[in-house]
């Protein structure tokens, strides 16, 4: 084998390899341009819903001629993906690590020198846990374990996640509470008035599942000179 053939030229990505990664999990929707998950891909692990968003984003130069520019820092990806922050960081830290994600200027990407790696992990025949690794590599894997743990409730942690913040968010829809624009923190102080326990954190996450469920709409709006995603009831 010559030097040559280990070099991997970006530009060169075959489609082939990346509908391998993504095929069933995700479509593209076009006007506006959007990746969305299917159910399939929806009940992907934590880990492999990162890795098959990042690898489908990098697949838009095949669907259209134009491809439109993600932004994929970590906050984009918690609002995108439905992964609470700390679950998120430290599984993109893990993914960056073992080189098959690279980030620049914050933005994380798939590694187009890593695809097949990557393949392997989503379908489950590779895992991270058999990758050589460093000891604050372990101590991030037993830290994300913790945090899924947590999730899904099968601790006896007081943190609770996911579930009860939604319900709350489908009540709040119920009573008519997103007829209008809502902001997370017009959220976040309703939620107090109704005794329910939540930090502005735990919410960007329900929001957009509920978003991705065609349950709420959302868009930016301009609040002390910054823009910031809002909430409201589906017109569609």
């Amino acid at each position: 084998m010559a030097l040559k053939d280990l070099i991997v030229d970006s530009g060169k990505v075959t489609e082939a390899a990346l509908e391998e990664i993504i095929s069933g999990y995700v479509k593209y929707e076009l006007n506006p341009c959007a990746i969305v998950f299917t159910p399939e891909g929806s009940a992907l692990g934590n880990m492999e819903k990162v890795i098959v968003y990042c690898a489908s984003i990098l697949g838009w130069r095949y669907a259209v001629d134009d491809p439109p520019s993600v932004s994929t820092k970590p906050a984009d990806l918690e609002d995108i993906l439905g992964i609470p922050g700390g679950t998120l960081r430290p599984l993109l830290k893990r993914l960056k690590d073992n080189h098959i994600l690279a980030v620049s200027e914050g933005h994380y990407s798939i590694r187009p020198s890593n695809l097949a790696a990557a393949g392997r992990i989503v379908s489950g025949k590779k895992n991270l846990a058999t990758f050589p690794s460093k000891s604050k590599v372990v101590k991030a894997a037993k830290s994300n374990v913790r945090s899924d743990a947590v999730l899904s409730g099968n601790t006896k942690s007081k943190k609770k996640a996911g579930m009860p913040i939604k319900a709350s968010l489908e009540s709040l829809l119920g009573e008519g509470f997103f007829s209008e624009f809502r902001t997370l923190a017009q959220i976040l102080e309703r939620l107090h008035e109704l005794a329910v326990n939540a930090k502005i954190t735990s919410l960007s996450g329900p929001a957009a599942d509920l978003v991705r469920h065609k349950k709420l709409e959302r868009k930016k709006v301009k609040e002390n000179g910054k823009q910031i995603w809002a909430y409201r009831a589906s017109q569609s």
